[in-house]
């Protein structure tokens, strides 16, 4: 019986892994140890049992050392989901990186194109017509220059290849939706991550804590998103080394009343052509960028440069209305391109 067949058999006997056989059992299949079918049955019993605190650590351990590192040196966050909810959505995470890195608060958006149809964070990049897909110097680079970047998974994680037909398999989530956003190869200081549920956001913040992160906040969308909701009330958990407490964030507290309607968007290249004419006529009130800037709230508390949503709610809605967000995007995309031309040359 190979090592993994026996993770495996622990699995079908409701045995939950320990954070070294969790690490050893990816660390096999990176290594081309499993096959297809015992891939997909061990992602579904995962699944089906619900991933521990364990198996999430003892993955993101393997999924950081099987990547191609990003060495910045700046106090980076990541802003992300982890998918699942099943909704069209504005590609708010990606759109408030912008936000965020105009502020001066260094971004390294870790992330994907969109599993089921093109509306992932970097299909919205691409549709923005910015080149992402270049060398990590290029990273290290645009961190330097504009407190930003974005690291596509599928170049970062290159070992994921091997899991990528059975994950074609099942066709649903699996625990790399989760493990995925503990994995920035810029192994990021600060972060935000959207969940579906309480019972993955708690999972997800006891996870972050176990893997070192300086301060973090995990939300749970009261509307049924892994965003901050901007139409009910969002459960923060707030992870620093020695805790994890709860919050509550109601939308209507910071003046923000807004219905699911008023927040119907398209895929990646209706929300890139919404959240350029946004942030180029400094529009603050339309309710996506409502939206953006109660997200952006958040994030400025996860990444420890406010204390309250309030403060940040009127810092992201004054750098909006500054234009500062829009200069930052054209002037990224112009350095993004020269780069492409460079070592397309």
């Amino acid at each position: 019986m190979s090592r993994f067949s026996q993770f495996l058999l622990s699995l079908n006997d409701s045995q939950a892994l320990t954070e070294q056989q969790s690490y050893d059992a990816l660390i096999s299949i990176f290594g081309g140890q499993a096959q297809d079918t015992e891939v997909v049955s061990f992602l579904r019993q995962l699944s089906e049992y619900g991933e521990t605190v364990d198996e999430l650590v003892g993955f993101a351990r393997a999924m950081r050392d099987y990547c191609v590192p990003v060495p910045i040196q700046k106090p980076a966050m990541d802003v992300c989901g982890t998918g699942g909810s099943g909704k069209d959505r504005f590609n708010v995470s990606t759109a408030i990186s912008f936000v965020l890195a105009s502020m001066g608060v260094p971004v390294a958006k870790h992330g994907n194109r969109g599993s089921h149809q093109p509306n992932g964070s970097f299909d919205f990049l691409e549709s923005l017509g910015i080149p992402f897909e270049l060398p990590t110097a290029f990273q290290v680079d645009m961190m330097d220059r504009f407190n930003l970047c974005f690291l596509f998974a599928r170049q970062f994680h290159p070992a994921m290849k091997i899991v990528a037909p059975a994950r074609k398999m099942i066709a649903g989530r699996t625990v790399f939706n989760l493990v995925g956003p503990l994995s920035n190869p810029a192994r990021v200081r600060f972060q935000m991550i959207g969940a579906v549920s309480d019972e993955i956001g708690i999972k997800l913040a006891r996870a972050l804590q176990r893997l070192g992160l300086e301060r973090a906040i995990v939300v749970v969308g009261g509307d049924g998103s892994d965003d901050v909701s901007a139409i009910a009330p969002s459960e923060l958990y707030v992870v620093t080394s020695t805790d994890i407490r709860m919050a509550t964030l109601d939308p209507k507290t910071l003046g923000v009343q807004l219905t699911a309607e008023d927040l119907e968007c398209g895929d990646a290249v209706d929300n890139a052509a919404l959240f350029s004419l946004l942030i180029s006529k400094k529009d603050t009130q339309n309710p996506i960028s409502q939206w953006m800037c109660l997200s952006a709230a958040v994030a400025l508390m996860a990444s420890g440069h406010t204390v309250t949503p309030e403060e940040g709610y009127a810092r992201a809605k004054a750098e909006i209305a500054s234009g500062r967000p829009w200069d930052l995007v054209q002037a990224y995309k112009t350095a993004a391109r020269e780069w492409q031309e460079s070592t397309a040359g």
